[in-house]
């Protein structure tokens, strides 16, 4: 069973539950401590009481002496089971108590981008669900990682049926995706309304775009000169044209790893670990994506 380790602290209105996973090997532990750090003063800054689900108190160490100053930090320890398993059982204790509530995960790397101002546009006069982008891979869904669900949606029974219904495990990565889009297609399934900030065919367009740019560029370069840096426009060139062939056969992407770049230059605040680590879809500028997250790390 969950356990509320703080149970004098209390919250309501807008909560935001974290699920914190254990480290990974990609990425300075010290870059991803700070990150953690970040993510949780953003989201305190945004006005977001923040929940903190773990199943290991060790993961919270980071984050120590924020929990002690802080009332509005509530760290809550749950079973084992992925993200979905967390926030299951953090929900538990938050109760009827949120308003708003935000689905958040330490599975991706970040924040590198203010979040204060991408929550200001998940309006839930215009839609229930929100999330920073969307995916077709299985079926229309929105990704958990950062997953805002406002009040009609709390309050709907559909809500509360597909917390209740969950599995004990949902760690695996399989078994993750299919909760994710469940979640999204029992809301909609319900007349509740889903949207994204950054929509998948505007990624595809703005990718596009990119690409044009890019073969005009070649066009009119000199024979024999290429653009600095060579390697980073050749893989760039290389993805592009990959991307648009999957546009093409109507094969549904990962944004966060096919338009990794295309979301970056929105603004968006999160990369996926899975990219910088494992890179499962071979995107050949993942490198690039890893470089990127080291410097904005380095930085930070």
């Amino acid at each position: 069973m969950p356990t509320d380790e703080t149970a004098d602290r209390s919250l309501r209105g807008r909560i935001a539950i974290l699920a914190i996973n254990p480290p990974t090997d990609e990425g300075d532990p010290s870059h991803v401590a700070h990150e953690l750090r970040a993510f949780v003063r953003e989201l305190l800054a945004a006005g977001y009481g923040v929940v903190l689900a773990h199943d290991d108190p060790a993961l919270l160490a980071p984050l120590a002496g924020l929990i002690d100053e802080t009332a509005a930090l509530v760290p809550v320890a749950g079973r084992a089971g992925g993200d979905f398993a967390l926030w299951r059982d953090a929900l538990g204790v938050v109760g009827s108590g949120a308003t708003e509530l935000l689905l958040a995960s330490t599975r991706v790397r970040g924040p590198f981008a203010p979040l204060g101002e991408v929550l200001r546009r998940y309006d839930f006069a215009v839609a229930d669900l929100w999330g920073l982008t969307e995916s077709w891979i299985g079926q229309y869904h929105l990704p958990s990682f950062f997953l805002g669900v406002g009040p009609r949606a709390l309050a709907h029974p559909a809500w509360a049926a597909f917390w209740s219904a969950l599995p004990a495990e949902s760690a695996r990565a399989r078994v993750a995706q299919q909760l994710e889009i469940a979640l999204t297609q029992r809301l909609l399934e319900a007349g509740l309304t889903a949207a994204a900030i950054w929509p998948y065919q505007l990624l595809l367009d703005r990718a596009g775009a990119a690409l044009a740019a890019l073969r005009a560029e070649q066009v009119a370069l000199p024979p024999g000169q290429r653009t600095p840096p060579a390697r980073m426009t050749a893989a760039r060139l290389e993805h592009l044209r990959r991307v648009r062939m999957l546009q093409a056969n109507r094969t549904p992407m990962e944004p966060l790893h096919f338009l990794w770049q295309e979301l970056a230059a929105l603004g968006a605040p999160f990369v996926s670990r899975e990219l910088i680590g494992r890179n499962p879809h071979g995107i050949v500028t993942a490198s690039d994506c890893a470089a990127r997250v080291r410097e904005l790390s380095e930085a930070g």
